[in-house]
């Protein structure tokens, strides 16, 4: 499943506008996604058609006019709560593979992780930039950091009593990475499984500076549309092993905690199919 999201950072949230949906996050940084649709999925219409022109500002100091972007398919993505499996910024592979510290050998892995290793792969392109009014400049050398379930449900790193199964000190899909000269990342990961009480997501965060994690432009959630993926996933090994009820996306604690109108915002499109990825 490959996904384009496009990333913006804003400083002023006043002046983020996508048609008729306003920002009501509480923190003036914010997120803006870009939403692939899924081929044939008959839901790709987010909002009208509208051109918002930006303006980036070139290495040299120049700025680039030809630089726009479109509403229909740039979206406000609301702040959310960061959960409760960050663990520590040390717990992170340097990486943009989500799975590559998931083969043995890797920090703490003694043997391959078949839950993330014949998972269904998931690329994610991101373009960070900061937004300032219409100057839309890229976030070279962000840092961001990325984590997820396996498909079972359970995160790296974390003890046995908070995650069922003592991971500490292992790091698969847990990844730390830099965005380049342009902004942007490709992430290689997995569509992650669910655990009791969530439905299937991927957390999070972008760093404002690239030599300290003590500030963050945006913590959020990237959520999955379950009416969709869970009676294609819950057959399919090794999501199948997964005993645990798949709580629906629209009833998640996450998706319902910010505001209705930009719900929707939250969850991704995908393109491709549960076989090649």
């Amino acid at each position: 499943f490959p996904v384009t999201c496009l990333l913006f950072i804003s400083r002023l949230l006043a002046m983020v506008k996508v048609t008729s949906l306003l920002a009501s996050a509480a923190t003036a940084a914010t997120l803006l996604l870009q939403h692939v649709a899924l081929a044939d999925s008959g839901h790709d219409e987010l909002c009208p058609m509208e051109m918002r022109p930006l303006t980036r500002r070139l290495p040299d100091g120049s700025l680039d006019r030809r630089l726009s972007v479109s509403a229909d398919t740039v979206v406000l993505m609301p702040s959310t709560t960061e959960g409760p499996f960050f663990a520590t910024t040390d717990d992170f592979y340097e990486s943009a593979d989500m799975t590559a510290a998931a083969v043995a050998g890797s920090p703490g892995v003694t043997e391959d992780r078949y839950t993330v290793l014949d998972a269904v792969p998931l690329t994610l392109t991101m373009n960070l930039f900061y937004v300032n009014g219409t100057i839309a400049e890229p976030m070279s050398g962000a840092l961001i950091y990325i984590w997820c379930a396996d498909a079972i449900g359970k995160y790296s790193a974390i003890s046995l009593a908070a995650n069922g199964e003592d991971t500490s000190g292992q790091m698969w899909l847990r990844s730390k990475a830099t965005a380049d000269s342009n902004g942007q990342l490709v992430i290689k990961t997995i569509i992650p499984g669910w655990y009791d009480g969530r439905t299937i997501h991927i957390h999070v965060k972008v760093s404002f500076s690239t030599t300290s994690d003590s500030t963050y432009a945006v913590t959020s959630q990237l959520i999955f549309n379950t009416t969709y993926l869970g009676p294609l996933l819950k057959p399919l090994a090794p999501y199948s092993e997964d005993t645990v009820d798949l709580q629906d996306f629209q009833t998640d604690s996450v998706y319902t905690s910010v505001d209705e109108s930009v719900r929707p915002n939250l969850v991704l499109d995908l393109q491709g199919d549960v076989n090649s990825g």
